[in-house]
């Protein structure tokens, strides 16, 4: 059934990604299949109920020092 599923999602993608091919777009098909791969491995993550990373998570631990320096000066 996963299989099923991974092909459906290409054959969709492919089919999007046709007229960039055609018309020699090769960034902007980069980009979409960058984008596409990304957003296949987060969705297939859900439902094989896997822990995908979250993407706030990274801003969280950029941020928590900024945060607490103005905390402090803030009270």
């Amino acid at each position: 059934m996963l299989t099923l599923l991974f092909v459906a999602g290409f054959l969709a993608a492919a089919a999007a990604a046709w007229p960039l091919w055609r018309q020699k777009m090769y960034r902007e098909l980069a980009a979409f299949a960058v984008m596409w791969a990304l957003a296949l491995y987060l969705s297939l993550a859900q439902v094989m109920h896997l822990n995908p990373p979250r993407p706030s998570a990274f801003l969280e631990a950029v941020f928590k020092p900024l945060t607490t320096i103005l905390d402090r000066y803030m009270l």
